[in-house]
Formats: structure tokens, sequence, C-alpha cells
């Protein structure tokens, strides 16, 4: 058979169906959100037959998001706030191969782990993601165990960090690359064997 349908949904309405195709079925189901900001997202458990047919799905603007065939679960998010589903067969089917599916529209939210607010349940990174910004070097003075992002505003102490050097600073936290430390020379005897 061959039939569309299509169907205009918003985000608190529950939009699916059921579908047994048939020999040489090319059936369409368009469904399309009415916020054209909002993401759709497909749940469908289908059945076909593995060998020969299979069922794609689209986006609204006709990117295939997937190809479906055999039988199986999937949630399949879409790029835009529509989906389309459409059966292609062969002439040999024998039984019955029956597709249950709905269509929801996508949790929008904050998808970054590191962020204060992230979202677990969110499918969508809306932009919305806030974050602590400071200096994240231990070493640092300003070292903030909060941050989440560093800003690079770390300071640090430098000094000659050698316990041998005369000028030896227990407070420094960093060494420059151009070593600022200074060894007296002890007077004496410094052979061991001959003192």
């Amino acid at each position: 058979g061959s039939c569309d349908y299509s169907e205009l949904i918003s985000c608190s309405d529950s939009a699916g169906g059921s579908y047994s195709y048939s020999n040489y079925d090319n059936q369409y189901y368009d469904y399309e959100l009415v916020d054209s900001g909002e993401i759709a997202v497909l749940t469908i458990l289908y059945s076909t037959e593995s060998c020969c047919d299979r069922i794609r799905v689209r986006d609204g603007s006709g990117l295939l998001l997937a190809t479906l065939s055999g039988n199986g679960t999937e949630t399949i998010l879409s790029n835009d706030n529509g989906i389309t589903l459409s059966w292609y067969s062969d002439g040999s089917i024998t039984g019955d191969y029956p597709t249950e599916w709905f269509i929801t529209c996508a949790t929008q939210g904050c998808t970054d782990q590191i962020a204060e607010n992230f979202d677990p349940l969110a499918q969508v990174d809306n932009g919305s993601c806030t974050y602590i910004y400071g200096c994240m070097d231990t070493i640092a003075e300003n070292y903030d165990p909060l941050a989440t992002v560093s800003n690079d505003s770390c300071e640090y102490i430098y000094g000659c960090m050698d316990l041998n050097a005369s000028n030896y600073d227990s407070l420094a936290t960093v060494e420059p690359s151009d070593s600022v430390c200074v060894y007296l020379l002890a007077q004496g005897c410094m052979d061991s064997l001959a003192c």
C-alpha cells in the first residue's frame, strides 16, 4: 500500500502510531512540531523482514537519520522539529511485521558535565551552561577548588626552591627557568679524606 500521513503536533501532545506493512509498501508518516525551536525525538519498536525490507527515518529537512531492518527498539534524536518514517518493502513478505512509535520533544538544557547547571536528562544543549571561572592550578596562591574553568588568573610565589641554596625560599611555589638560586662556597677543607 501507499499512503501519506502528516500531523502537526505540540510538545504537550502525545503523538505516535502503529503500522503493519504489506508487500510493495511505501507508507509515510510525517510529524512536525509546532514550535520550530523544538527538537523531535522518535522512540520506535520496529519489526521488518530483515532480508528485504526497511524503515527509513528522516528529519524534517529530509536528512536520513537511520535505516532500520529486522527487530529492535531505538530512540532517535532529530536535527530539527520534524520526523518522517517511511516503509520500503519488496513483494516477498510472509507474516505480520508490526511497528509502534511515539514522538516527543527533546529535553533541552546544559549538556556539559563540568558546568554548574549540568542536566543529565538534557538531550540537546540550549546554550544555558554556567561555569565557575578561577585558578585551577593546585600550587598557585589563588587556587580555587570550586573552579570548573580556568581563567588564567593563577598567581605564584617565584623563588629558589633548592634546599642547598643559601637563598632557599620555603614559600616559593615556582622556580623561574633562569634559576635564582645562589650557592656560597664554604671556607675550609672540602676533601673529607684530607681533614
